[in-house]
Protein backbone atom coordinates (compact mmCIF):
# COMPACT_ATOMS: atom_id res chain seq x y z
CA UNK A 1 0.00 0.00 0.00
CA UNK A 2 0.83 3.20 -0.71
CA UNK A 3 0.14 7.02 -0.49
CA UNK A 4 -1.22 9.10 2.40
CA UNK A 5 -3.17 6.75 4.89
CA UNK A 6 -5.97 8.94 7.54
CA UNK A 7 -6.46 7.80 10.87
CA UNK A 8 -9.51 7.84 11.75
CA UNK A 9 -11.21 7.69 8.09
CA UNK A 10 -12.68 11.10 8.60
CA UNK A 11 -9.38 12.92 9.79
CA UNK A 12 -9.54 15.43 11.92
CA UNK A 13 -13.30 15.88 11.78
CA UNK A 14 -14.01 12.67 13.13
CA UNK A 15 -11.23 12.65 15.95
CA UNK A 16 -10.79 10.15 18.53
CA UNK A 17 -11.17 10.91 22.22
CA UNK A 18 -10.68 9.45 25.29
CA UNK A 19 -11.98 10.14 28.89
CA UNK A 20 -9.45 9.87 31.22
CA UNK A 21 -10.44 10.16 35.08
CA UNK A 22 -9.20 8.49 38.70
CA UNK A 23 -11.66 6.19 40.20
CA UNK A 24 -12.04 6.96 44.24
CA UNK A 25 -13.16 5.04 46.38
CA UNK A 26 -15.20 6.56 48.86
CA UNK A 27 -16.36 2.83 50.39
CA UNK A 28 -14.75 -0.44 49.72
CA UNK A 29 -16.37 -3.33 51.64
CA UNK A 30 -15.64 -7.11 51.44
CA UNK A 31 -17.73 -7.52 54.34
CA UNK A 32 -14.55 -9.17 56.15
CA UNK A 33 -15.64 -6.82 59.14
CA UNK A 34 -19.14 -5.26 59.30
CA UNK A 35 -18.25 -1.36 58.75
CA UNK A 36 -21.73 -0.29 60.51
CA UNK A 37 -23.91 -2.61 58.69
CA UNK A 38 -24.06 -4.98 61.95
CA UNK A 39 -26.99 -3.63 63.43
CA UNK A 40 -28.51 -3.04 60.07
CA UNK A 41 -31.03 -5.78 59.57
CA UNK A 42 -34.66 -5.48 60.27
CA UNK A 43 -37.29 -7.92 59.43
CA UNK A 44 -40.90 -7.62 58.74
CA UNK A 45 -43.25 -10.63 59.09
CA UNK A 46 -40.52 -12.91 58.64
CA UNK A 47 -40.13 -16.60 59.79
CA UNK A 48 -36.53 -17.51 59.03
CA UNK A 49 -33.57 -16.38 57.28
CA UNK A 50 -32.88 -12.85 58.18
CA UNK A 51 -29.79 -11.61 56.47
CA UNK A 52 -26.34 -13.04 58.55
CA UNK A 53 -22.27 -11.75 57.85
CA UNK A 54 -19.82 -14.92 57.38
CA UNK A 55 -18.32 -17.48 55.91
CA UNK A 56 -21.25 -19.16 53.27
CA UNK A 57 -22.32 -22.13 54.98
CA UNK A 58 -23.18 -23.84 51.53
CA UNK A 59 -26.25 -25.81 52.56
CA UNK A 60 -27.09 -26.76 49.03
CA UNK A 61 -30.32 -25.04 48.55
CA UNK A 62 -29.79 -22.35 45.86
CA UNK A 63 -26.88 -20.26 48.65
CA UNK A 64 -23.81 -19.22 47.44
CA UNK A 65 -20.73 -22.11 47.64
CA UNK A 66 -18.29 -19.02 48.45
CA UNK A 67 -18.26 -15.06 48.66
CA UNK A 68 -18.10 -13.28 45.14
CA UNK A 69 -14.76 -11.71 46.00
CA UNK A 70 -12.75 -14.37 47.70
CA UNK A 71 -12.24 -12.61 50.74
CA UNK A 72 -14.08 -14.84 52.73
CA UNK A 73 -17.52 -13.41 54.18
CA UNK A 74 -20.78 -11.86 52.73
CA UNK A 75 -24.00 -10.75 53.95
CA UNK A 76 -25.92 -13.97 53.18
CA UNK A 77 -29.66 -15.12 54.16
CA UNK A 78 -30.09 -17.69 56.86
CA UNK A 79 -26.36 -18.37 56.78
CA UNK A 80 -26.86 -22.33 58.16
CA UNK A 81 -26.05 -25.58 56.80
CA UNK A 82 -29.26 -27.39 55.66
CA UNK A 83 -32.75 -25.70 56.06
CA UNK A 84 -31.20 -22.25 55.12
CA UNK A 85 -33.55 -20.14 53.31
CA UNK A 86 -35.83 -17.26 53.56
CA UNK A 87 -39.59 -17.84 54.80
CA UNK A 88 -42.14 -14.68 54.46
CA UNK A 89 -40.25 -11.22 55.16
CA UNK A 90 -38.38 -9.25 53.41
CA UNK A 91 -35.51 -9.18 55.75
CA UNK A 92 -33.75 -6.20 55.25
CA UNK A 93 -29.85 -5.49 54.87
CA UNK A 94 -29.29 -1.95 55.14
CA UNK A 95 -26.24 0.59 54.57
CA UNK A 96 -25.56 3.05 57.63
CA UNK A 97 -25.78 6.74 56.13
CA UNK A 98 -22.40 7.56 53.78
CA UNK A 99 -21.84 11.86 52.95
CA UNK A 100 -21.40 11.46 48.59
CA UNK A 101 -21.77 14.56 48.67
CA UNK A 102 -18.74 15.74 47.47
CA UNK A 103 -19.30 12.81 44.38
CA UNK A 104 -21.80 14.31 42.19
CA UNK A 105 -20.33 11.06 39.83
CA UNK A 106 -20.63 9.00 42.36
CA UNK A 107 -21.49 4.78 41.41
CA UNK A 108 -22.81 2.16 43.46
CA UNK A 109 -21.42 -1.19 42.74
CA UNK A 110 -22.14 -4.68 44.73
CA UNK A 111 -22.09 -8.15 43.99
CA UNK A 112 -25.62 -9.86 44.30
CA UNK A 113 -26.97 -13.25 44.61
CA UNK A 114 -30.55 -14.79 44.51
CA UNK A 115 -32.24 -17.96 43.86
CA UNK A 116 -35.99 -19.00 43.57
CA UNK A 117 -36.26 -22.12 42.92
CA UNK A 118 -40.04 -22.05 42.13
CA UNK A 119 -39.58 -18.44 39.88
CA UNK A 120 -42.31 -16.97 41.52
CA UNK A 121 -43.11 -13.38 42.78
CA UNK A 122 -40.16 -13.39 45.28
CA UNK A 123 -38.11 -11.29 44.86
CA UNK A 124 -34.15 -9.52 45.97
CA UNK A 125 -34.62 -5.41 45.86
CA UNK A 126 -32.10 -3.03 45.70
CA UNK A 127 -33.08 0.35 46.73
CA UNK A 128 -31.41 3.49 47.38
CA UNK A 129 -32.26 6.75 49.65
CA UNK A 130 -31.05 10.08 49.46
CA UNK A 131 -32.44 11.57 52.78
CA UNK A 132 -30.92 9.09 55.28
CA UNK A 133 -33.68 6.31 54.57
CA UNK A 134 -36.84 8.95 55.01
CA UNK A 135 -37.91 7.20 51.43
CA UNK A 136 -36.43 4.75 49.00
CA UNK A 137 -36.24 4.56 45.51
CA UNK A 138 -35.51 0.59 43.94
CA UNK A 139 -32.47 0.78 41.83
CA UNK A 140 -33.45 -2.74 40.19
CA UNK A 141 -35.88 -6.00 41.52
CA UNK A 142 -34.67 -9.23 40.49
CA UNK A 143 -36.27 -12.58 40.78
CA UNK A 144 -33.76 -16.07 40.03
CA UNK A 145 -30.55 -15.56 38.55
CA UNK A 146 -27.68 -18.10 38.27
CA UNK A 147 -25.26 -17.56 40.95
CA UNK A 148 -22.69 -14.39 41.60
CA UNK A 149 -24.26 -10.89 39.42
CA UNK A 150 -21.99 -7.81 39.99
CA UNK A 151 -23.76 -4.14 39.28
CA UNK A 152 -22.70 -1.28 38.68
CA UNK A 153 -25.20 1.96 38.91
CA UNK A 154 -24.88 6.09 38.23
CA UNK A 155 -26.45 7.13 41.76
CA UNK A 156 -27.31 10.52 40.06
CA UNK A 157 -29.71 8.61 37.19
CA UNK A 158 -31.84 8.13 40.84
CA UNK A 159 -31.82 11.48 42.55
CA UNK A 160 -29.36 13.97 43.82
CA UNK A 161 -26.40 12.45 45.28
CA UNK A 162 -26.00 13.84 49.17
CA UNK A 163 -24.59 13.36 52.41
CA UNK A 164 -27.34 10.94 53.47
CA UNK A 165 -26.94 8.14 51.17
CA UNK A 166 -28.09 4.67 52.30
CA UNK A 167 -28.48 1.89 50.55
CA UNK A 168 -30.70 -1.37 51.32
CA UNK A 169 -30.93 -5.17 50.24
CA UNK A 170 -34.46 -6.57 50.88
CA UNK A 171 -35.08 -10.50 50.56
CA UNK A 172 -38.85 -11.91 50.20
CA UNK A 173 -40.60 -15.26 50.22
CA UNK A 174 -44.17 -14.54 50.20
CA UNK A 175 -45.95 -16.50 50.01
CA UNK A 176 -43.43 -18.77 51.31
CA UNK A 177 -43.81 -21.46 48.54
CA UNK A 178 -39.95 -21.52 47.41
CA UNK A 179 -36.31 -22.10 48.54
CA UNK A 180 -35.30 -18.13 48.51
CA UNK A 181 -31.97 -17.25 49.11
CA UNK A 182 -29.99 -14.02 48.69
CA UNK A 183 -26.29 -12.65 49.17
CA UNK A 184 -24.39 -9.42 48.93
CA UNK A 185 -20.83 -8.99 48.46
CA UNK A 186 -18.10 -6.38 47.47
CA UNK A 187 -19.52 -2.79 47.65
Amino acid sequence: MSGAVTFPSGGPADALTYLVATQTFVVDLDFETADGWTDTVENSALDDGQWDRGVPANGGRGDPFADFDGSGQCWVTDNVAGNSDVDGGPTILTSPVYDLSGTPDAQLSYARWFTNDDQDVDRLDVEVSTNGGASWTTIESVGDTAGWVKRTWNLADFGPVTSQMRFRFLATDTPNASVTEAGVDAI
